[in-house]
Order: structure tokens, then sequence, then C-alpha cells
């Protein structure tokens, strides 16, 4: 699985963290502001009243142990790039060489590596199917392509249908 989604939510749902490639990055971890490590952190919890100023202590938790930076979200940011290390850019477009059926939830396409993914897909004849509310980038090259499909709605009521549909083919065998 490929996600841009950043709040650990496919993991709660039982997703594999071995498979599931995170291109935005993740909030459970945090690393190093100045970079001066590949190291990746549990995002510190730190929890305060209204109006409670943090106390020393908890400062020193959200700065990195080696440098003493302070930590940032792993999230990719608008300034930044995709790159293997933290966004697995080269093992996503390894895995879209490979893909045959390509569904696309709940986004807008507005940056760059999920749009090369579904380059990648259609062309080696793949097939994309864009599952979202409103019509967006992938809409629009789905309309375009014969192996592109476009449903619309929301993915909570398409998706069981979806997987129904999946169910009676496979018994139809």
């Amino acid at each position: 699985m490929i996600t841009q989604n950043v709040d650990g939510l496919h993991f709660k749902a039982g997703t594999s963290r071995e498979k599931t490639y995170l291109i935005h990055g993740t909030l459970e971890k945090a690393r190093c502001g100045k970079e001066c490590s590949n190291e990746l952190y549990s995002y510190p919890e730190i929890f305060l009243d209204k109006g409670q100023e943090l106390t020393k202590d908890q400062i020193e938790i959200l700065k990195c142990k080696k440098c003493g930076h302070f930590l940032r979200p792993h999230v990719l940011w608008f300034d930044e790039r995709y790159n293997e290390k933290y966004f697995k850019l080269d093992s996503s477009m390894r895995t879209a060489k490979e893909t045959g059926l390509l569904l696309i939830v709940g986004t807008s396409g507005a940056t760059n590596l999920p749009q090369r993914i579904v380059e990648s897909v259609l062309s080696r004849q793949g097939i994309i199917i864009d599952i979202n509310l409103k019509e967006n980038y992938f809409s629009e090259v789905a309309d375009k392509k014969k192996n592109g499909y476009t449903l619309t709605g929301k993915s909570s009521d398409i998706l069981p249908e979806f997987v129904e549909l999946f169910k009676k083919l496979d018994t139809a065998k």
C-alpha cells in the first residue's frame, strides 16, 4: 500500500507496516530538525492543560538526543522533496511498475509522487480507479484513458461494494 495519510490509522485498521509506504511520513515519528542523523524517534507525548507552560524536562524531551536541536514531525513539508530515506520514493515507483490495479481513494492528486505513480501504472497498461467525492487530477486523467475509471462518492460507501464485487467475481471462477 502506498499512502499519503500521516495519521497512522492504516495501522490501527490492521494494515501491514512492512507493506505500507508512507510517502508523506507519519505523525507517529519525529526526527531531528537539523537532520543530524537518519534516526526516527517515537513522537514525544506531552500533555498540557490550557495555559500551562512546558517544564525544562518537557522541553528536553522535544530535543534530538544526538545534537540537541529541536525535533520535528516526520512528515513531508511543502518545501521538501521526496526521497527514499524518509518517503520511499524509489520503493513506491518500483511498486507502481508492478501494479496492475491501482485504487486511488480520497485524494486530490496535488503532489508529484502520487501523480508519477499513476502515470507509471497507466504506462504499463495497468488500471486505475479513482474513488472520490469530487473531480480531481486523477479523475481527469482516468477519464482520458481506456484503462481509467472514476467512482464518485464516499469511499465508505463505495469500497464495501467494491469488495463485494470482487468476492462475487472470485466465487464465480
